[in-house]
């Protein structure tokens, strides 16, 4: 990345801007600077902050006309001018997710922050987030073809960002999620694996002992990827071909039965694990990236309607279907 000079005047007094291009000569954003006299008449020129951390005009106006109200009455001049503002998103989320490394819901809102929505407003900075920011994203969120749920889920992140941040004083303001209206939906399913479907797909697997396993467990006893990336050995009842399942959903225990060639695969994969150990050794996103692009190829080109296309939900709902021939 390039800054280039000189500055570029904008349509306000003293405010001014440079722009960043990157190695292909493309302009990718710029940097607000505001200029002043000081007490004794010098010229003073203070960096603001670059576009994408959601600086503009009106801000760099302000911040402009409080310097110099401050220079004629002799007080002391507002911190903004001393240094840029302290948080982005992207520090509060580190700090909000540093506190969830011991739930199990860590690896996956750690997933779903880095792959999204660090991308998207990481860099903003949190104070300057406002209610119509948050509306702008659930909408950029659904051109993107996010599932109206997982919008929400996205949003409930960032209200939990802001709550903790608040909380702990890190940022004086209000949460721009409060108000902000849930997409409504309806995020029935229709779509099962046939028994065909189901060879194929495990066929598909069947180069990867880990994923045809989750796979088998899945259909074996419709547990959720969460759950099923949690399980032990020690879960393991071989002779009444059973495991205890801890739903994190709902925070209920229950025990789910396992076939005939799902206790085949466990049976052999067990050989080789302690008993407090994990049955699986890969995490979670490479068991759910591995077999979401299987069912891509397999089973969802041409298909545009979200809700009919195998995702991983397919193989609870093949199994509450009675539709795996298990």
């Amino acid at each position: 990345m390039t800054l280039l000079s000189p500055k570029i005047p904008t349509s306000y007094t003293g405010i001014f801007y440079k722009e960043i291009v990157n190695d292909d000569k493309k302009v990718v954003d710029k940097v607000f600077l505001i200029r002043y006299k000081d007490e004794i008449g010098r010229d003073k020129q203070k960096t603001i902050g670059k576009y994408s951390q959601g600086i503009r005009l009106t801000y760099c106006k302000a911040i402009r006309d409080e310097t110099i109200a401050k220079i004629k009455l002799g007080e002391n001049l507002p911190k903004a001018t001393a240094s840029k503002p302290k948080y982005t998103l992207h520090d509060l989320a580190i700090k909000w997710l540093d506190l969830k490394k011991a739930n199990k819901t860590y690896e996956g809102e750690l997933q779903r922050y880095t792959a999204t929505l660090k991308g998207l407003i990481g860099s903003k900075i949190a104070e300057h987030l406002k209610k119509q920011d948050i509306i702008n994203l659930q909408a950029k969120l659904m051109k993107m073809g996010y599932a109206p749920s997982t919008i929400q889920h996205f949003l409930t992140m960032i209200s939990g960002i802001y709550q903790f941040a608040i909380e702990e004083k890190l940022i004086k303001t209000s949460n721009p999620c409060e108000n902000v209206k849930t997409i409504r939906f309806n995020n029935e399913r229709e779509r099962y694996l046939t028994t065909d479907e189901i060879e194929t797909l495990k066929d598909a697997l069947s180069h990867e002992l880990e994923l045809l396993l989750f796979v088998e467990i899945a259909l074996s006893t419709g547990a959720r990827l969460g759950s099923i990336m949690e399980m032990k050995k020690s879960d393991i009842d071989f002779k009444n071909a059973s495991i205890k399942i801890n739903n994190f959903k709902t925070s209920d225990k229950y025990i789910g039965y396992l076939n005939d060639s799902t206790l085949k695969i466990l049976n052999l994969h067990c050989k080789t694990l302690k008993k407090e150990q994990k049955l699986f050794l890969v995490s979670r996103s490479y068991i759910s990236y591995k077999v979401r692009g299987v069912m891509k190829k397999f089973f969802n080109d041409g298909i545009t309607d979200d809700y009919q296309k195998v995702v991983i939900h397919t193989l609870r709902h093949t199994f509450a279907s009675h539709l795996a021939g298990l």
